[in-house]
């Protein structure tokens, strides 16, 4: 299905990938995994992740999914990058996009920090924590909450770890995390939405 594996047709090779995420992942995984130049293919999959602002959200989901599985340890200070980015700085400044997310969408950046705990595993550990317990953007601290406990998924004490870490507000999302990490961005977001307007 994917016959683009190297650096120098990455950008064709996420718009194959960005297709093929629906019902294919085993063959988006299967064709990351086989590209030979990773050091070639991380360089230009970052710059790809800095091209902004974004207007296909779908397709730069995909392109993290992708930097996520090649799993470079480059990728970490990028993704930590663009975790902080306000959304003003990612998506374009019109208030509503035809897709319906609003110039306040903070999806993307929620991507990157369960894409940073997937190629972190269980390194990166303060920086993590700096995004769970600091970041201004519940969805963002709530992915990255999620992510941090799949990666530990063998540490029966990491859920009661990192809810000591937490104020009580987003004590719900550590006790939801499983649950979090599994759902689509459009249910994730409506989640996070609900919960933040009731505890406001």
């Amino acid at each position: 299905m994917f016959d683009y594996p190297e650096a120098d047709s990455i950008s064709a090779f996420v718009t194959r990938v960005t297709a093929g995420t629906a019902g294919d992942r085993a063959t988006v995984i299967a064709a990351v995994d086989a590209v030979r130049d990773r050091d070639g293919c991380a360089d230009v999959l970052h710059r790809e992740l800095f091209t902004l602002p974004v207007f296909d959200l779908e397709r730069h989901r995909a392109l993290l999914c992708v930097i996520g599985q090649l799993a470079h340890p480059s990728s970490m200070a990028v993704l930590e990058r663009f975790v902080w980015l306000a959304p003003d700085r990612v998506l374009p400044s019109r208030s509503v996009l035809w897709d319906g997310h609003t110039a306040a969408d903070w999806s993307l950046q929620a991507r990157a920090a369960q894409m940073l705990a997937w190629v972190a595993g269980t390194g990166y550990r303060d920086t993590q924590l700096q995004i769970v317990r600091g970041h201004p953007e519940a969805a963002v601290r709530y992915a990255a909450m999620g992510a941090w406990l799949y990666a530990r998924a063998d540490d029966p004490e990491a859920k009661a770890k990192l809810g000591a870490l937490v104020p009580p507000c987003d004590q719900w999302a550590v006790d939801n995390a499983d649950a979090l990490a599994t759902l689509p961005p459009s249910r994730f977001a409506e989640l996070v939405n609900a919960h933040t307007l009731l505890s406001a």
